[in-house]
């Protein structure tokens, strides 16, 4: 008696509108939080569009058959709607890289941890098989490669400049350069790796 029940609301928009580099707001905010959820690799949350965007957007697009633009338009929103965390082929902690979709998955206890986009090699020469990590090579070698992770002969998981959409490499594995520190920290000696088509 005497008092009026309270409630409160909390109203969300948020626009599907085409994002890009540099967009910012609500929708580059939902769009973060989507893909942080889905696994695929972010600098961080935080609204803005920006290079680990465009570089996630493009993995996304890579495993669900999309053109891969790296923008965002309503099919892409479609896609993450309904999208679930993509699935590793094998058990167990170790890193799989399928060269059909030109993607790296970091796996820990059978289920994917982080998605990465990679280019793997132009002539089709990165090595299908199961390899495992024997040397690794803090910053940058004499080849550009940076945060370079050696899993067959010179064949090598490493940041790049250049991770275009496709095969581009000489048949290393390259991968953004803001994203090789931290999967480097999560690649050990010894470590499994899967290469597929």
């Amino acid at each position: 008696p005497g008092y009026v029940a309270a409630r409160r609301v909390l109203e969300r928009i948020v626009f599907a509108p085409s994002l890009g580099p540099g967009s910012a707001g609500a929708s580059a905010f939902e769009l973060d939080r989507r893909l942080h959820e889905l696994h695929y690799a972010l600098g961080r949350v935080d609204g803005y569009y920006g290079l680990d965007d465009l570089d996630a957007v493009t993995a996304f697009q890579k495993v669900h058959g999309l053109p891969r633009t790296g923008t965002v338009d309503a099919r892409v929103w479609r896609e993450l709607q309904g999208a679930q965390i993509p699935r590793a082929r094998y058990p167990g902690n170790h890193v799989e890289v399928s060269k059909g979709r030109q993607v790296l998955f970091l796996v820990r206890n059978g289920k994917v941890a982080l998605v990465v986009p990679v280019s793997t090699g132009a002539t089709g020469n990165t090595p299908l098989g199961h390899w495992r990590v024997y040397s690794r090579v803090p910053g940058y070698n004499a080849k550009a490669m940076y945060y370079s992770s050696f899993f067959v002969g010179g064949f090598a998981i490493h940041g790049y400049a250049s991770v275009p959409p496709y095969p581009a490499s000489h048949g290393c594995v390259r991968i953004p350069l803001w994203i090789a520190y931290r999967v480097f920290s999560l690649i050990d000696y010894g470590t499994a790796v899967y290469i597929y088509w």
